[in-house]
């Protein structure tokens, strides 16, 4: 899968990824990369016909909470949209899945946000980030994008 970046409305809180498929990828429900993998191999591609973008914004302290929001956006409604959106946290052993967040519509233009969040457990400055997987299905074809927020730091 290959994926053409687009400028994000807000190039400091987030990260924005065009929507395109690749040739003979078929997109079962749920199923998705493994997680941190972004880049694949490259193939030809055709972007979405409306014109859908993923987002991920970064990691943030909510109120006593860490959160990130993602969600899919289309031109047009389309028969199926959705994201799915990760929030990470560094641990001594590697980086740790807190919790994840789903939303997916039928013949809309959007999948609104997927807002994972995760209770702090200490004041300590720690780093998070956030990683999407976007779908759109549009003509009975699949159109898929990931991308994933830059590392914050924050105490959380």
């Amino acid at each position: 899968m290959k994926h053409r970046a687009r400028s994000a409305a807000d190039p400091e809180t987030s990260t924005e990824m065009s929507l395109e498929v690749s040739a003979g990828v078929p997109l079962a429900p749920g199923e998705s990369p493994a997680p941190l993998r972004i880049k694949a191999q490259q193939v030809s591609v055709r972007a979405s016909p409306a014109r859908c973008v993923g987002k991920t914004d970064y990691a943030h302290k909510s109120g006593s909470n860490s959160s990130v929001h993602g969600r899919t956006k289309c031109s047009r409604s389309v028969e199926e949209i959705g994201v799915t959106t990760e929030l990470w946290n560094q641990q001594w052993w590697g980086w740790n899945l807190l919790r994840g967040g789903s939303p997916s519509r039928k013949w809309a233009n959007n999948s609104k946000d997927a807002t994972p969040h995760y209770p702090c457990s200490t004041s300590d400055i720690n780093s998070f980030f956030g990683s999407s997987r976007h779908y759109s299905v549009e003509s009975g074809r699949a159109y898929r994008a990931s991308n994933q927020s830059s590392v914050q730091r924050f105490g959380c």
